[in-house]
């Protein structure tokens, strides 16, 4: 099981799949120049800046697969999850923005065929054997994640406005506790719920609402950007933000102090990107913006 600098496992899988978009996002930036989508064309004779454009589109596709690989084998079921349909979106946000389907596909089949060859390398039976554990913890209703959740929320219905303040929850929780019964549960396992106990409904609505407003100009970002760089970034961004809320459902990888740091330093890149491409686009709309 793969863990990295992480004590646990489902961390070190939130800091992959915040990590792999940037990736994919590199690779998409290499992959653009090559095909003249920019200044930049095919009829060229391949010369050696074309050449070096090549050596960094094979990196960036070899960096995303061996991020893919770390995030099958730290077994977190979630985190592999989430990092799929991370990129799913990244890719769906390219077609809609009048990307190349040929080039999204073909840039998402290099970057799977040497991640799959390493997995089958390595050996994929842990991580499967991890997906069928689910199944049979699925059976135990009472001391499983949903039951936390359920105790969670009673939790926040006896403090719904002001909760019961940062930091608070494994203190609080054994007053509502009826999963796990003898243990001790450190936190809710969704960062959406814990927060919601801790600071109240309106505090988290802020915050939540703050992070999907970032998101959103994150994609309105790479829509209106004329430059490649900047287009890459915002669907790194995009994807990186994506995937860590996703993954939040199921765990608490913004209360770790080390992803919630990459998260943060993610979003304020994401927003001020957004606003510069806003700001480039509204000046200089007439102009051709080289990348």
């Amino acid at each position: 099981m793969a863990t990295g600098t992480f004590i646990n496992y489902d961390h070190f899988a939130g800091l992959m799949e915040m990590t792999l978009p940037f990736a994919l996002a590199g690779a998409f930036y290499q992959f653009s120049i090559i095909t003249g989508q920019d200044h930049q064309k095919l009829e060229q004779p391949v010369t050696f800046r074309n050449r070096e454009e090549l050596s960094k589109l094979a990196l960036w596709i070899l960096f995303g697969a061996l991020f893919l690989v770390a995030l099958v084998f730290s077994e977190s079921r979630m985190g592999l999850v989430a990092a799929i349909l991370s990129a799913l979106s990244m890719i769906a946000l390219m077609l809609t923005s009048g990307g190349k389907r040929a080039s999204a596909f073909l840039l998402l089949l290099a970057f799977l065929a040497p991640a799959i060859s390493m997995i089958f390398w390595i050996g994929p039976e842990p991580a499967i054997a991890r997906f069928d554990k689910l199944i049979q913890q699925s059976a135990s209703v009472k001391d499983s994640r949903m039951a936390i959740w359920k105790d969670t929320l009673n939790l926040i219905g006896t403090h719904p406005w002001m909760g019961t303040g940062l930091g608070t929850f494994a203190v609080v929780y054994p007053s509502v506790q009826t999963a796990f019964p003898g243990q001790f549960v450190e936190h809710a396992h969704n960062d959406y719920l814990e927060f919601a106990s801790e600071c109240g409904i309106p505090a988290t609505l802020i915050l939540f609402g703050a992070i999907f407003y970032v998101v959103a100009q994150s994609v309105r970002g790479y829509r209106r950007s004329n430059s490649y760089f900047q287009r890459a970034i915002a669907l790194g961004c995009f994807g990186s933000m994506v995937a860590i809320l996703l993954h939040s459902l199921t765990d608490f990888n913004l209360h770790i102090p080390a992803n919630t740091l990459v998260f943060a330093v993610v979003s304020g890149v994401s927003y001020a990107n957004s606003s510069v491409s806003a700001e480039i686009s509204r000046i200089a709309a007439p102009f051709a913006v080289y990348p």
